[in-house]
């Protein structure tokens, strides 16, 4: 008897100790996380989506294939100074042991790219599309990543 009335009695005790942390935190509201990365950073995206955009169009009208490398050249640039951007703003935001293992991401995306743009380049057997195939696959990777980054970091 004397067992389970001491143990009644801590049982009780727990209760009016433990009881209001519980309900503390169910009435405390935790922060709600948005995925969507913040604006600047999306209209920073899409102006980079216009401005190749009037690049690759200028490289499909141009009069002939040295113009077409050279206007997608300028918008391969572009996407590359966009990752470049996401990237430095990523820097900026999250720890560095996190940070790390973007950097070690990266240098791993990039051999990823290079092989892509080679398979592209590879698949037209050396033809005068064949550096066009190259420079589309380098823009079309970078974009992705540029996006990946800012979706995942930002």
């Amino acid at each position: 008897m004397k067992i389970y009335m001491e143990k009644k009695f801590v049982a009780r005790i727990l209760l009016i100790i433990v009881m209001p942390i519980l309900c503390i935190g169910v009435m405390i509201q935790p922060k709600k996380i948005s995925a969507a990365p913040a604006s600047k950073y999306v209209k920073h995206y899409k102006k980079a989506q216009i401005k190749t955009k009037k690049y690759r169009n200028k490289a499909y009208n141009a009069y002939c294939m040295a113009k077409t490398k050279e206007y997608l050249g300028k918008a391969m640039k572009v996407w590359d100074n966009e990752l470049n951007y996401m990237y430095k703003e990523t820097k900026k935001k999250i720890s560095k042991k996190r940070f790390e293992k973007l950097k070690k991401s990266q240098r791993k995306w990039i051999k990823y790219r290079d092989k892509k743009a080679w398979e592209a380049y590879d698949k037209e057997q050396g033809g005068s599309i064949a550096g066009v195939s190259y420079i589309e696959s380098i823009i079309k990777n970078t974009k992705r990543r540029t996006k990946w980054i800012m979706d995942t970091y930002l």
